[in-house]
């Protein structure tokens, strides 16, 4: 009689459902600690590691995790455009006209300020993430803090953006998130900490070149908020890509705590495996 043995792979399958959550974070980066992150690298259209600023060379330009430490000098996070442009000094009652990330923000946090230099006349830069997924039974979804600045430039498939894809591996390529310059969202107001406001576009005439920032359509302000899109499939890596350029040292993006979220299956409990040696005996027993 092999009831009892199929009663017992159907409890298998059914007890270890009940445990399956797609809420279940299975990678993600928050430039601290991350988990199960294989791989991080990061290149210019030129093939310089913008992270390296003995490339890039001025410390104005940036793409790649940093702290508010690293621009603060006697109490004060200033003195070059990823500070003046990503950092919200009106956090700490300083005078100040543009930023994201407070001064008593803890942590890492990645910074993008003007991609186009010298050394990568494109603008063009990709950061690339490789995580392990292998213990998911399918990944859902994908998460990331962000929040954008300033006024970007949009003219059509020429926009500033940056568009965030991934792949499964190696396999196809599929679009996630696409944050850019888009003159259709018209008036756009960024707020500081103490209500400060930067207006974009804050020059009409200036066109093209003085808009708010969408993400999928969506307009994207100065507080960083979490952003979702779907993922499909499962597999051993998932690589997440960020591929875009920005040319304007008052305007920048910042994010922080990206997460792969998919379905994942915890061993069961002792109390199950009990229960299913139970009934695996009985079966034995009844033969």
């Amino acid at each position: 009689m092999s009831a009892p043995r199929n009663l017992a792979f159907a409890l298998v399958i059914s007890t270890t459902a009940a445990y399956a959550d797609a809420s279940n974070v299975i990678a993600s980066d928050d430039f601290d600690s991350p988990i199960n992150l294989i791989s991080y690298s990061a290149v210019d259209f030129e093939g310089n590691d913008p992270t390296n600023t003995g490339v890039w060379s001025s410390g104005s330009d940036n793409f790649g995790p940093r702290s508010v430490a690293d621009f603060t000098s006697g109490g004060t996070a200033t003195g070059n455009f990823v500070s003046d442009t990503l950092i919200d000094r009106t956090s700490a009652g300083e005078s100040d006209d543009r930023g994201i990330i407070p001064l008593d923000y803890v942590g890492n946090f990645f910074a993008i300020v003007d991609t186009d230099n010298g050394a990568n006349d494109t603008g063009g830069v990709t950061g690339t993430w490789v995580f392990d997924i292998s213990s998911a039974v399918e990944v859902t979804d994908f998460e990331v803090d962000m929040a954008a600045i300033g006024s970007w430039f949009d003219n059509g498939s020429a926009a500033e953006r940056f568009v965030w894809s991934y792949s499964i591996d190696g396999g196809s390529v599929t679009d996630l998130l696409t944050v850019r310059g888009d003159a259709s969202l018209g008036s756009v107001t960024y707020t500081m900490a103490d209500g400060t406001t930067l207006v974009a576009p804050g020059n009409t005439a200036a066109g093209d070149d003085d808009n708010g920032v969408s993400v999928n359509g969506v307009a994207l302000l100065n507080e960083l908020t979490t952003l979702s899109a779907p993922l499909v499939g499962s597999g051993s890596e998932l690589t997440l890509e960020l591929f875009g350029f920005i040319n304007d040292n008052g305007s920048g993006l910042a994010f922080d705590n990206v997460a792969i979220r998919g379905v994942a299956v915890p061993e069961p409990s002792t109390a199950v495996i009990g229960l299913i040696a139970g009934l695996l005996g009985v079966a034995v027993r009844r033969r």
